[in-house]
């Protein structure tokens, strides 16, 4: 060891540089604790948990060391060495924080497993200072100098994977062990002891403390970055589901509309579109002076056919007979309005034109045939036409009621033909 001979006046000079510098220490490690165990309440990470007992237990091993109350009296030499294992507990809590502080179980996890076996070790080797001290210090010093230094490549290794926070972790680390090295030199009489290799450890300390600070802030940025990352991802999705689960309610809402205006069996328009569509049609047609009639017409001998056949082969026959009315112009209005009643409203179409499409559907009609159980079968239709009187006809059921008479006529000459009415 070395020895110092001062004069009494010397003497208190280094003694009061001494106790400045460990009080100005003692109390920004203090303020660092009070500050990080705030952040721990708020924001319960375990980073800023071990970063806390690491420094605390640093501060507590200075204490210890330079004899600040309450461990400035022992009762025997073991009694201080017993106090001395919070050495190897702090360097426990620095392994346990160094991989939480670089996310190592994320990122290296062969890394995360070799500090997680460190800092049991050295809770180990706490423990063995209960029992022999001497040699749990011995064995803590080997690894020590050994694991600290791994601590650098591992530091390296982290910012090589991408981890920004690594570059304060080597900043932080490198400031420790170059001023632990001094001081361990200076333990080993390769250096003479001076303030800077006895007590420069203790500003490599603070250093390293206050780029772990550093280190868990930028963390913080780090963490609501990618929480704003994560909420405008969410957003983003959000908008996409509620986009398409909007299109699926549009989607919805129109087939609603449509099985509330369609006949089931058909996917003609039923009564009530009809009328709604019609109405449209007719206040147009008179603002634009332009034609419009309406054909009605009627499945002859429908009753027969699902008394004969059935109401299967019925059914076969309404569907056959709209698929024709469906072919038709794609302006024209398709709708069934009873069992086997259909109209057809037909708009830019003066009555004689609506003639010719009610004849031409009718033709087409004749040449039909359904298959049964009693072989094939035909049918026709009978059709009523009648037109818009403008100057008289406010409303569809005007025109119906003409082509109903119609209708009625083409009954009674027998069936399967086409009789137009412009008046009653």
């Amino acid at each position: 060891t070395a020895i110092h001979l001062y004069t009494e006046i010397d003497k208190q000079a280094f003694t009061y540089k001494v106790e400045l510098m460990h009080m100005m220490f003692l109390g920004a490690v203090l303020a660092l604790v009070l500050y990080n165990l705030g952040i721990f309440f708020f924001i319960k990470d375990s980073a800023y948990l071990y970063y806390i007992f690491f420094v605390s237990g640093f501060a507590a091993w200075q204490m210890l060391s330079i004899g600040i109350f309450p461990f400035d009296h022992f009762s025997s030499t073991r009694s201080f060495y017993t106090l001395s294992m919070v050495i190897p507990i702090f360097q426990a809590f620095l392994f346990l924080f160094t991989r939480a502080l670089l996310d190592l179980k994320g990122r290296l996890e062969h890394y995360n497993k070799i500090l997680i076996a460190a800092a049991l070790l050295y809770i180990v080797l706490a423990l063995g200072m209960l029992v022999d001290p001497g040699r749990a210090l011995f064995i803590m010093n080997t690894v020590s100098s050994l694991l600290l230094p791994f601590l650098l490549w591992i530091g390296y290794k982290s910012y090589k994977e991408g981890n920004k926070i690594a570059i304060y972790f080597l900043i932080a680390q490198f400031s420790f062990l170059s001023m632990g090295t001094l001081f361990a030199l200076a333990a080993y009489g390769i250096l003479e002891f001076n303030l800077l290799t006895r007590y420069g450890i203790i500003l490599g300390s603070f250093g390293e403390m206050i780029f772990f600070a550093l280190a868990l802030a930028y963390r913080i940025k780090l963490l609501q970055k990618e929480k704003l990352l994560l909420i405008e991802q969410a957003n983003k999705e959000l908008d996409v589901q509620v986009r398409l689960r909007t299109r699926q309610l549009e989607n919805a809402k129109n087939a609603l509309e449509d099985l509330a205006s369609k006949d089931a069996l058909t996917n003609l328009y039923n009564r009530r579109s009809l009328f709604e569509y019609s109405s449209k049609l007719i206040g147009l047609a008179k603002r634009e002076k332009s034609p419009l009639s309406l054909i009605m017409f009627d499945i002859d001998e429908f009753k027969n056919i699902n008394d004969t056949y059935g109401h299967g082969v019925g059914d076969s026959v309404i569907t056959l007979f709209a698929d024709q009315l469906k072919q038709g112009r794609r302006s024209d209005i398709a709708a069934r309005i009873g069992g086997e009643e259909f109209i057809l409203v037909c708009p830019n179409t003066d009555l004689d034109a609506a003639f010719n499409v009610a004849e031409q559907i009718r033709n087409v009609c004749e040449t039909l045939s359904i298959k049964t159980e009693k072989g094939l079968t035909g049918f026709t239709v009978s059709a009523g036409v009648s037109t818009l009187v403008f100057d008289e006809d406010n409303k569809i059921d005007d025109l119906i009621l003409r082509a109903d008479k119609a209708l009625y006529q083409a009954k009674s000459m027998g069936r399967n033909s086409v009789i137009r009415m412009n008046k009653v």
